[in-house]
């Protein structure tokens, strides 16, 4: 009974005007808060009267209804007693996992779709593409009373197949409402006008034109690494090549198609129990249940390994007007697996990155202001460890950059050699310094995000890595404890400078050429050609995925 013209109250701000149309008076009151002028005053009759009148009625106007979406039940439950993570569904090419969490009344379903083979063919990844973007547009108007429920999803496409990830409040049948919805679309999408698709087409390859030719150079040294050592790796252009010559119907017939032979990994976590978690994954399973593989599924991803010695990639910065050199240069470390061996290289990779962060800055950056981007850190594709420099600046020519960071890294050696023997003016000692950044290094192993929504991404993408091992806390200790000075020195020669496969991708700005006759020494110049040669000749790594 509130809802009538009798209660409206009409809000009229405008910059610069000091006297308002109609029958306003004067702005004469100002607000020291806003530092405004205002004026409050009755609407005017003659506007009632006319609003209320019949010439002035909307056919068809009416007041939104209920919400079906909103929550009505918050109640945070009891802990389980079961061990978490809990597996509850290991079958044929369909596994879940469970962990409760009561900190908030939320849940979250995250699912890894693997579809094996597609990744093999540049067509099949566009289509892939294109389809989750069909599945989006069909749930942007449906979902939308939902998402101002705090109910959302997401579909992202990955190298193995893609992700859907749902998440909202806790109140099971809303919850199940709303994953029904997504999960239905997802599997049968309905088709979009002629033009919205163009438009969706348009808008895709723009988005990734946009990343490829104005991102900065460093993140350019990224996605290039990403595309040399992965072996079904395709650069966005290819990729944009074939989703301009696809049609709707294609798209659609070959998105169904690909889903046909489907393995699937789910981790449900949050305020809910065990009997509300498998109530949703015997759905989606049950959804997909003709499409799920009846033998187990391992993803044999590939990544290319080179040959001991210094590589150099020299391409132009895409963005024809960045003026910006970078130098990323790369040390392939080894294979992660939970084996005594290569827990030892990433602790003492991650000992590593966090020791010359600070260093590389002051010399590079402060002492000899080559560049005023300067990091150090890990990186990690499929399974495999690399550690990596990066400098990027528009001073200097890509040669005498790349030249001094080769030094740098030589010199540290000796650096980390005195730190090693007497420590640091903090700790003035070389055990007791190495003893506390080898912790250091240790806790950031371990290290779990603090928020719930941090956490069920940390679980689900644990679960569905080539290292789902929850209990990798007892490895990492156990394989940290033995770890010694001497293996640090060890692991800095025979990684880092000694007879290490290094990959220095040299990316030059507008203005700048590359040269053949670089001073740094042990090199071997790459090109597109040889590129293609190496990867023919090599036998990659093969990082099979644990199922």
């Amino acid at each position: 009974d509130k809802l009538n013209v009798n209660n409206v109250n009409v809000l009229q701000g405008g910059a610069g005007f000091d006297i308002m149309e109609c029958e306003f008076p004067s702005l004469n009151q100002y607000d020291e808060t806003f530092k405004t002028r205002y004026h409050n005053s009755p609407i005017p009759r003659s506007w009632i009267v006319y609003w209320q009148s019949k010439d002035h009625a909307t056919k068809g106007l009416t007041i939104p209804g209920k919400n079906e979406f909103i929550p009505s039940d918050f109640t945070i439950l009891p802990l389980s007693r079961l061990p978490q993570p809990s597996i509850v569904m290991d079958e044929d090419g369909f596994k879940a996992y469970w962990k409760q969490d009561s900190s908030l009344p939320k849940s979250y379903v995250n699912c890894k779709f693997f579809i094996p083979e597609f990744y093999k063919d540049p067509q099949l990844v566009a289509i892939l593409r294109l389809y989750l973007e069909l599945v989006s547009e069909s749930l942007d108007t449906v979902t939308y009373p939902a998402s101002t429920a705090e109910y959302r999803y997401s579909l992202s496409p990955v190298s193995e197949g893609f992700n859907l990830r749902v998440e909202g409040f806790s109140d099971s049948e809303t919850f199940f409402k709303f994953l029904k919805l997504v999960v239905t679309a997802l599997r049968d999408p309905p088709p979009v006008t002629d033009m919205r698709f163009k438009y969706q087409v348009q808008e895709m390859v723009y988005d990734q034109l946009n990343k490829i030719y104005k991102d900065q150079p460093f993140r350019q040294g990224f996605y290039l690494a990403r595309l040399f050592y992965q072996t079904y790796s395709y650069d966005n252009r290819d990729i944009n090549s074939h989703i301009l010559k696809l049609k709707q119907q294609q798209v659609l017939e070959g998105g169904k198609e690909l889903m046909k032979k489907l393995a699937v990994k789910c981790f449900v976590f949050g305020n809910l129990d065990v009997r509300e978690a498998l109530r949703y994954v015997e759905y989606i399973r049950d959804q997909f249940l003709s499409h799920i593989m009846k033998s187990s599924y391992s993803y044999r991803g590939t990544v290319l390994v080179l040959p001991p010695g210094r590589w150099i990639w020299q391409v132009p910065v895409l963005n024809p007007t960045e003026t910006n050199n970078c130098i990323f240069v790369i040390n392939e470390i080894s294979a992660r697996t939970v084996s005594g061996p290569s827990l030892r290289k990433s602790i003492l990779l991650t000992l590593l990155a966090t020791i010359m962060k600070d260093p590389a800055y002051a010399t590079l950056r402060t002492q000899e202001q080559l560049g005023y981007t300067v990091f150090t850190g890990t990186l990690k594709m499929l399974s495999v460890d690399y550690f990596y420099l990066l400098l990027q600046g528009s001073h200097y020519t890509p040669e005498v950059m790349m030249k001094r960071v080769v030094e740098f890294l030589h010199s540290y050696k000796n650096t980390l050699t005195t730190l090693v023997a007497n420590g640091t003016a903090e700790h003035p000692s070389g055990e007791e310094w190495f003893s506390t950044t080898k912790q250091e290094a240790i806790n950031l192993l371990l290290s779990r995000p603090e928020s719930q929504v941090g956490l069920a991404e940390y679980y689900s993408d644990t679960s569905q890595s080539n290292w789902p091992f929850f209990n990798r806390k007892e490895y990492i200790i156990t394989a940290g404890r033995s770890i010694t000075k001497e293996d640090l020195i060890t692991f800095y020669h025979n990684y880092i400078i000694g007879d290490a496969r290094q990959l220095i991708v040299q990316l030059h700005g507008a203005g700048y050429q590359t040269h053949q006759n670089t001073s740094v020494p042990h090199k071997q110049i790459l090109d597109e050609h040889s590129i293609q040669k190496l990867k023919e000749k090599l036998f990659p790594v093969n990082t099979e995925f644990v199922w």
